[in-house]
């Protein structure tokens, strides 16, 4: 059952298009997935972090 929850909630995949897969296709899907939002959440974490310097640096020069 998690089995179709997961990929219902990352790609909108009625249980019968999960069925769908191949056993390889099953195999990676999910490991490719976490590590794309993986990525996905450092770069959002270093744009963050950028973002605080840059308006700290401002502040430091007297812009508010």
């Amino acid at each position: 059952m998690i089995h179709y929850v997961t990929y219902a909630e990352k790609f909108g995949w009625t249980p019968e298009q999960v069925d769908q897969l191949t056993i390889g296709q099953d195999d990676w899907l999910i490991p490719i997935m976490h590590a794309i939002d993986g990525q996905r959440e450092y770069a959002q974490k270093k744009a963050a972090e950028a973002q605080e310097r840059k308006d700290k640096a401002k502040r430091a020069r007297g812009f508010q």
